[in-house]
């Protein structure tokens, strides 16, 4: 296991340990609260962020794109698989690297389309899509847990239940584990978006880093909102 593994999977530990902590200091109304409301906001804010990035894509991004695909593939004495993928955005290439698509291949399925342009422009619209509902999906998850936790302290003021119990504790524990692993998740996405807009070199240390983990690497391949994501996207 490498450093930056241990320092993911460490982070997990910390989080899960703090979050855990705070629910059994604020109580099990609280944390049932908090718990019922991470778990709606994920879901929400990931079919909202989805379903938003969508027509986003087809109002300001699309054209746009097409437009710098085709100007690079028109240069003169361009090499046009070349251009095409250098045109994509930082993200979008390391994407299609991390699933076998090169500037070797980019144009294989190009036949299906009218234009090389379309081509490429369908290849990447789902990679970017993705990446738009990501960004989304972590302002409005955000804005919606402030939003309950702002709910749920006025709550337990009001109702002034202080029980602090052994079963209490446990219950608490356990809705406050719950509660670190979804939140991790967002956290995880919002770690991969920067991962994705970093260097090719980057993405591969981190993915090398990622198989050595363990807490981390089970969380990111479980990871609920980032699967409704994909498959709102198709990404």
């Amino acid at each position: 296991m490498n450093i930056l593994s241990l320092v993911l999977d460490m982070m997990v530990m910390v989080i899960i340990i703090l979050i855990t902590a705070t629910s059994i200091r604020r109580g099990l109304i609280t944390s049932i609260i908090e718990f019922m409301g991470v778990i709606i906001s994920a879901i929400v804010s990931s079919l909202l962020a989805s379903y938003m990035s969508i027509l986003n894509y087809n109002l300001f991004f699309k054209s746009h794109l097409m437009a710098v695909i085709d100007n690079a593939i028109g240069q003169k004495d361009a090499v046009v698989s070349q251009q095409a993928f250098d045109a994509l955005p930082i993200f979008v290439q390391n994407e299609f690297r991390l699933n076998g698509i090169t500037e070797e291949n980019i144009l294989n399925d190009s036949n299906a389309y009218s234009t090389i342009t379309e081509s490429v422009e369908a290849q990447a619209a789902p990679v970017i899509m993705a990446f738009i509902t990501k960004i989304l999906m972590v302002i409005i998850f955000t804005v919606l847990m402030a939003m309950i936790v702002t709910l749920s302290t006025k709550l337990a003021k009001k109702l002034k239940l202080e029980e602090f119990n052994t079963l209490n504790n446990v219950l608490c524990a356990v809705f406050g584990i719950f509660k670190a692993v979804f939140i991790i998740m967002i956290l995880i996405i919002l770690l991969n978006l920067i991962v994705m807009m970093s260097s090719a070199d980057s993405v591969k240390v981190f993915n090398q880093a990622l198989n050595d983990c363990l807490l981390f690497k089970f969380l990111y391949n479980i990871n609920i909102p980032l699967f409704i994501i994909n498959l709102v996207t198709g990404a």
